[in-house]
């Protein structure tokens, strides 16, 4: 779903991919990006064989990156 921020710039919102579990979606559930940037997904491995995600890198498509 596209939205517009308080500033006017184009947003995106891309939704997380589910854990490993696909009927059970992830504790991140979404991140708003710029138009002008992607997400990398970062995933945790967990004992039981399962995996969910637990966090992101927002990159700029010029190549700068932002962790949370």
């Amino acid at each position: 779903m596209n939205s517009l921020s308080e500033n006017n710039e184009k947003k995106l919102r891309v939704n997380a991919p589910n854990d490993s579990d696909s009927n059970i979606p992830g504790a991140l559930l979404s991140v708003e990006i710029g138009v002008d940037e992607e997400v990398e997904w970062v995933w945790t491995h967990l004992e039981n064989g399962k995996s969910a995600v637990t966090g992101y890198t927002i990159i700029n498509k010029e190549g700068s990156t932002s962790q949370a």
